[in-house]
């Protein structure tokens, strides 16, 4: 073989080795998969919607849904790239969260209503070796429902259980004012009109004169906060608004 053909053959092996590598940044299979289940238990969420968003600018990705053993699974990412994953159920509060392809998010969720005895039992998971008395109190307290938000009822039954243990926000110094304020706020608060108030803030109707203002900013924050994923829901999307998330 002359030496020509060999440099011939040479470079077809490496035009070949190169065609077969996978472009840099374009999607390689990666996989977002976890179980999602309630609060309180290993049961399953069954048909619970998985949302994969573009972390830059909130662009619908994929979604899926999850099968009667509360697992899903989402392909076709692009490895090393971040995402945002909403978790939703009509039944449940929703959650967002940030992962990187490839990777496993479980994910609680929290009911939008339950009994007392379940946000009881909330409280105690979340207050678990903790002084609810003591000062420092007040930062678990602003940040208690950060990775399993909690309906407004919720938010209300579980600072009505605080308040009976001994929580003392007038304790928790003034950098957090606001956060003792919403936290008495919610202490006093009927929790079973919650969740109807809710539901109007988000359908833009009017509520109760009487309801604390400092609730109503807080549930109007959280619409706030998904204002930007509304704007880009897709017709694909099963968490397309989250207080109604099968409505599009």
């Amino acid at each position: 073989m002359n030496p020509t053909t060999i440099v011939g053959l040479m470079l077809i092996m490496a035009s070949s080795a190169v065609a077969q590598q996978p472009a840099k940044g374009g999607k390689t299979g990666a996989k977002v998969n976890g179980i999602i289940t309630m609060f309180g238990g290993d049961s399953p969420v069954v048909g619970a919607g998985v949302t994969i968003l573009n972390k830059s600018d909130y662009r619908f990705v994929t979604s899926t849904i999850t099968e009667p053993d509360g697992k899903y699974e989402v392909g076709e990412l692009t490895s090393g790239t971040g995402y945002f994953v909403k978790f939703c159920h009509d039944k449940f509060t929703p959650v967002f969260a940030e992962v990187t392809a490839p990777t496993t998010k479980n994910m609680t969720l929290n009911p939008r209503t339950e009994t007392l005895v379940y946000w009881g039992k909330k409280a105690d998971s979340l207050t678990a070796g903790k002084a609810v008395n003591h000062v420092s109190f007040g930062g678990t307290w602003e940040h208690l429902f950060d990775d399993s938000p909690v309906s407004p009822e919720g938010k209300a039954q579980v600072a009505r259980v605080l308040k009976e243990r001994g929580a003392k926000p007038e304790l928790w110094g003034k950098d957090r004012q606001i956060i003792s304020a919403l936290f008495v706020a919610y202490s006093k608060a009927d929790p079973m009109t919650l969740n109807t108030v809710e539901q109007a803030l988000w359908s833009n109707e009017t509520v109760s004169p009487g309801l604390d203002p400092l609730i109503i900013a807080d549930i109007q924050a959280q619409r706030t906060m998904w204002q930007p994923v509304l704007r880009k829901q897709s017709p694909s999307d099963p968490c397309g608004d989250p207080y109604f998330p099968w409505r599009h």
